[in-house]
């Protein structure tokens, strides 16, 4: 773990000596050559100081550099270089034992012994931090002198062999004693350092961490309940000075607290924090334990949440709540109703579900703006708050469609019913009452806008036999439009006969959707006559070839076909269809003069492209247009009366003609009907029927028929099926019939065969 760092150490210990051992090393070899100048020769005495003396240099000249650059990384390197110079210096040292060995002069002998060893202990104790150089230096000094006095002495060869093998011995355990003790103070030493650095480190980033002028930190006295230290931006933030900031109590500070434990030694906290002015200020708290001078302490973090709390709650209130009531929207009362339904399936008592729709709204929205129709809105909402209190859950799914969830009522169905009832027939009382909503004029405070709308609801019980919310909720929502069908401003309960209605009108939707996709629909045809029996042409009328319930009437379908708008797609497959046929009569001279009614739904002909699908159909069957009129309901033509002329006009154009279907039955025929370029008029069978006994539908009829022949347009009487109500007709004007008494609606097969048939007849008579 510290090996860099060790060798480090080590380096200054070896380096710090090395100049003193040097210096020493070069006077003992100045008394070396001295002493031994006597009996050695002067030139290899000389030669062996000056080795001594350059490697000393070397090695001097190495500690300078050694001190210039003096890094962890360069330990290493700079230890290599040390042990060399020791290993030279050794190995010079040593070699005086051979060099200087004085011949039978025992006392020079023993001055030589004596200098060697006391160089060799006191250079190994010095080195002894580096076991190497230690062992090293002792050995190549040490050594060769006893090899040498080995020799020299062979009568005490052995005892001499014993003693050195013992001194070695006791010199390297000496030695490796020493440098573990040394290395063993160094990592005593470096570890107290790091420590100590750790320490100071640590010590340093709390105070500046502490002192941060951005967050506001606290150091608080949990058993006293006081701040005992806070840093600038605490007081900044607090608005009180350092010092009074010092022993504040935090039962000051803190009005509101709800902790949570992160782990064993950290606590997060969401607080209201009071400021020095009063304010308060959402905080959220990260709040550590702290030994201070033996003190336990807390040291808390605090970050100002209020802004980021304020906007998750405006999130929160933007996803789950309606705008412009604050009453919840779609997803939050779904999650409201999704409780309350689990909890149904578990107990006893009822809850329900009220669907609650504004009668007449779009009217006032269309008519009067945006702003007053949100204005009665949310009065509608006030109200329901106040009709509903803490009993029930609000919501507003959007437009003018509002919710109740009520739930808790009593376990006896028929009282909960009971109590559904009044709280239903309250809130529909209640906003039926007039809406006030200020000034009609503007800048005007006596005038009040007074507005009136009242409601029409269906209320659904919750049961567990309930597939989902969904389900509910369609529920509810069929119960309202039952209310609706009522008259509005009433109340409605779902039953299960609604139920029956609702998947009939789901599953006839599937079937017309197939019928279309699968091509079952035909067409009949019905001949049109006039006074003399002769054919002048007929009426397109479609059927329904249903695979299970073979033919079907238009009674059965179009109406849905209608509400749907599966009519444009029909109508416009009609159309074609009959077209098609035109094309075919054209071919033959018996059938080329006839004319072919079709009938166009209201939706059908205020579609944009309806004019450009016509013009295709035309183009793709080429026919005769004159042979080809459209009968047109006084819904289809009423309402937008110049865009309706436009298409008309556009139409007559192509050569097509026009019947008005149905004339008598509505109320602004008379009003529009000079303005409108019809070529016939079809008096509705209704008036027909009972003509040669109500004295009513005989003088309307006859009123027609002189209003036509006034407008100089064309008349035809449908419905007809007796011969009194055809000379009835004919007697007042009318001389183009349509109905039983000459033929049913038949399929193209039995009408072409009819109409051959008849025509020869006439022909041969």
């Amino acid at each position: 773990m510290f090996k860099p760092e060790i060798q480090f150490e080590q380096l200054k210990v070896l380096y710090g000596w090395q100049k003193i051992g040097v210096t020493s090393g070069l006077v003992l070899a100045c008394i070396f050559v001295y002493v031994l100048s006597a009996v050695i020769a002067p030139a290899l005495l000389l030669a062996w100081f000056v080795s001594l003396c350059l490697v000393a240099a070397l090695r001097l000249l190495d500690g300078r550099a050694y001190a210039r650059d003096n890094t962890d990384e360069s330990a290493q390197r700079w230890l290599l270089r040390f042990r060399l110079g020791v290993t030279a210096t050794a190995l010079i040292w040593g070699a005086s034992a051979w060099l200087l060995f004085p011949e039978n002069l025992i006392e020079y002998q023993v001055f030589l012994g004596f200098a060697l060893a006391g160089l060799g202990i006191s250079v190994a104790v010095s080195y002894a931090v580096d076991l190497y150089s230690a062992m090293v230096f002792f050995t190549l000094i040490i050594v060769p002198f006893m090899l040498r006095m080995f020799i020299n002495l062979e009568e005490f060869a052995v005892m001499i062999s014993i003693s050195m093998v013992w001194f070695l011995s006791f010199v390297f355990v000496g030695m490796r004693r020493a440098n573990v003790y040394i290395r063993d103070n160094m990592l005593l030493r470096l570890n107290a350092n790091r420590r100590t650095q750790v320490l100071q480190n640590s010590e340093v980033r709390f105070r500046q961490m502490f002192e941060r002028p951005l967050t506001p930190m606290l150091l608080i006295d949990p058993m006293a309940g006081q701040v005992v230290e806070a840093n600038a931006a605490a007081s900044r933030f607090y608005g009180y000075s350092m010092q009074q900031m010092r022993n504040q109590e935090m039962a000051e500070i803190e009005l509101d607290c709800h902790s949570s434990s992160i782990n064993d030694d950290l606590e997060h906290r969401i607080a209201v924090h009071r400021l020095s002015d009063g304010q308060r200020r959402s905080v959220e708290l990260y709040i550590s334990a702290l030994n201070v001078d033996g003190r336990e302490l807390q040291f808390a973090i605090i970050h100002d949440i209020t802004d980021r709390m304020r906007m998750e709650a405006e999130v929160h209130q933007l996803a789950y709540y309606d705008p412009l009531t604050a009453l919840a929207n779609r997803t939050l009362f779904y999650t409201n109703l999704q409780f309350v339904f689990e909890q149904v399936k578990h107990q006893l008592d009822h809850a329900c579900l009220m669907c609650i729709d504004l009668d007449q709204f779009n009217h006032i929205n269309d008519t009067q703006g945006h702003d007053v129709g949100n204005k009665v809105i949310i009065e509608a909402a006030v109200r329901l708050r106040r009709c509903v209190g803490e009993t029930a859950s609000l919501g507003r799914l959007g437009g003018d469609e509002f919710v109740v969830l009520l739930s808790g009522l009593d376990e006896d169905t028929e009282l909960a019913q009971q109590q559904a009832a009044t709280l239903a027939e309250k809130i529909r009382a209640t906003l039926a009452l007039p809406y006030y909503l200020g000034s009609a004029i503007p800048l005007h405070t006596d005038s009040m806008m007074t507005q009136y709308c009242s409601a029409s609801i269906g209320v659904t019980f919750i049961h567990a036999s309930a597939g989902s919310v969904s389900d509910l909720l369609k529920c509810a929502d069929v119960a309202m439009h039952q209310a609706k069908k009522a008259g509005r401003n009433t109340v409605r309960f779902f039953d299960q006969s609604m139920q029956i209605s609702l998947d009939t009108h789901a599953r006839l939707n599937v079937e017309l959707r197939n019928a279309l996709k699968h091509k079952q629909f035909v067409l009949h045809y019905q001949v049109q006559v006039d006074s003399q029996h002769r054919p002048i042409g007929a009426e397109a009328l479609v059927r329904w070839q249903h695979p299970q319930r073979g033919m079907q009437s238009p009674d059965s379908f179009i109406p849905h076909a209608e509400q749907t708008g599966l009519i444009v797609s029909l109508g416009l497959w009609v159309l074609r269809e009959a077209c098609t046929q035109l094309q075919k009569w054209q071919q033959h001279a018996l059938t080329r003069d006839l004319v072919l009614a079709v009938n166009v739904s209201a939706k059908q002909f205020h579609q944009t492209d309806f004019i450009e699908q016509v013009q295709k159909i035309l183009a793709d069957t080429r026919i005769n247009t004159a042979r080809l009129k459209l009968e047109l309901t006084e819904s289809a033509v009423l309402g937008n009366i110049e865009d309706t002329i436009s298409k008309m006009e556009q139409l007559r154009g192509m050569g097509i003609h026009f019947s008005m279907d149905d004339f008598g039955t509505g109320y602004s025929s008379l009003q529009y009907l000079k303005r409108l370029p019809f070529d016939q008029v079809k008096i509705d069978r209704s008036f027909i029927r009972d003509l040669a006994t109500d004295a009513n539908d005989a003088a309307i009829v006859q009123a027609v028929i002189a209003m036509t022949q006034a407008l100089n347009i064309e008349v035809i009487a449908e419905g007809v099926e007796t011969a009194a109500q055809r000379d009835f007709l004919m007697a007042k004007g009318c001389h183009l019939f349509q109905g039983y008494l000459f033929s049913k609606p038949v399929p193209i097969e039995q009408f072409d065969k009819s109409l051959q048939e008849t025509l020869q007849q006439r022909l041969f008579h």
